[in-house]
């Protein structure tokens, strides 16, 4: 019988790693000890196959309701060719949303510093061509990632929810540390 290989893992999974670990810990299936040590695996990890020894030990039932992050087998085999589609579609936005924001920073960056320069510095007379052009640039990331207004829209929902969602965990995990005396 031939092994598959180990699939890696991305920020998608670590997240959904870190939002099981915070559910068990709130709801005290581990100490702030464990909790801790686990998050750290969590972070380093690579590989699905990581992720396992994370969750081993926490009883069938607790686990049930969803697909331990790691395993190889879905607990939701019910799941449509569609939803996976739509997932699919979710995880592209966010991929592009993401890097649309980096070439954003660095685009945006550079111009306000050029602006500046040839504002106070160099005295260019013509120093406000830079805002235009940095403007074309950041219109033209979104073009070459194929980000249009819609994608952009449902990408920044999703990041904020997701800013909501981990301000959340931790805000619960550090009553949870408040209540454990740590």
């Amino acid at each position: 019988m031939e092994k598959t290989p180990d699939k890696r893992i991305g920020d998608s999974e670590r997240s959904a790693a870190l939002d099981r670990l915070t559910e068990l810990f709130t709801n005290g299936y581990l100490d702030v000890h464990e909790f801790d040590a686990r998050t750290a695996v969590v972070v380093r990890s690579t590989h699905a196959s990581d992720l396992v020894p994370v969750f081993a030990d926490m009883p069938a039932e607790v686990l049930s309701d969803r697909a331990v992050p790691g395993d190889s087998e879905s607990k939701h085999p019910e799941r449509s060719a569609v939803s996976s589609d739509a997932e699919a579609e979710l995880d592209r936005i966010i991929q592009q949303g993401k890097r649309v924001q980096r070439a954003d920073a660095v685009i945006w960056t550079a111009t306000m510093a050029l602006f500046f320069l040839g504002l106070f510095v160099f005295n260019w007379s013509a120093f406000w061509v830079v805002l235009p052009i940095a403007g074309l640039l950041s219109a033209g990331v979104r073009w070459v990632y194929g980000l249009d207004d819609d994608a952009e829209e449902i990408f920044d929902e999703l990041n904020e929810a997701e800013k909501e969602r981990r301000a959340e965990r931790l805000k619960v995990a550090m009553e949870r540390r408040k209540e454990l005396g740590q």
